[in-house]
């Protein structure tokens, strides 16, 4: 902890013990708070009435104690944020074209949302549209994977492009999720059902994306030998 925080020699035992629980305070248990401290002592010149309004406002805007403490775990920097840059990006979400109900949803999932330049977010909406979605379609696939936000563009058009050439457009539009999955792995599977005259389309999309082990299990080989013998891109 000193190694990557000698910042920390600066606070007295007493001081930092009341840190610890001041936090706990608002609900994180005590092993959150050391790993808290642990990525950045900086939380510890945080008074209590300064986290506590960052609660409140966060509780205003429509979070639990519950859904801040996940986020702030996941994503400390919240802290740091202030309640006007917190509030302009809510609002800004909001002019783009997503709900109080789904900015809380996707931020809750990624709370690095809040550190995203807007215009990069109307960006990667406004490419995603030009590979043949709607507007409509972009907002309802990046509620329901928040983290296609923060994914590449070049990475975003392959998997798009690939999933469009396959018939499985309206799959991805209304199971993004299906986006998580490596490109590599989604080829080699394809490559493997065709050549094996395993019928492999939007119908039957669920083949492609049935979990590691089901798959290994169901035909007997592994990640690896399959990427060899469908000679991957």
């Amino acid at each position: 902890m000193l190694k990557n925080n000698p910042r920390i020699l600066s606070y007295s035992k007493e001081n930092i013990d009341q840190k610890i629980k001041d936090l706990m305070s608002f609900g994180y248990d005590r092993q959150a708070v050391i790993t808290i401290i642990k990525k950045s002592s900086r939380i510890l010149s945080f008074s209590k009435n300064t986290i506590q309004e960052k609660f409140e406002f966060l509780i205003g805007l429509g979070y639990t104690s519950k859904n801040i403490i996940k986020m702030t775990q996941k994503f400390m920097d919240l802290f740091y944020f202030s309640l006007d840059n917190i509030g302009k990006k809510f609002e800004d979400l909001i002019k783009i074209g997503y709900t109080k109900e789904d900015i809380i949803k996707m931020t809750i999932k990624v709370p690095e949302i809040y550190s995203y330049k807007i215009d990069s977010i109307i960006n990667k909406i406004e490419q995603i549209m030009l590979m043949g979605y709607s507007k409509e379609d972009v907002i309802k696939m990046t509620i329901e994977l928040p983290s296609l936000i923060s994914s590449s563009l070049e990475t975003i058009k392959m998997k798009l492009d690939f999933y469009g050439e396959i018939g499985f457009k309206e799959v991805i539009k209304n199971k993004p999720k299906n986006l998580i999955q490596s490109l590599e792995v989604s080829y080699a599977r394809y490559m493997f059902y065709t050549k094996n005259g395993i019928l492999i389309d939007a119908p039957n999309y669920r083949r492609l994306f049935v979990g590691q082990d089901y798959f290994e299990h169901t035909f007997k080989i592994d990640k690896k030998t399959l990427q060899s013998i469908t000679c991957v891109i």
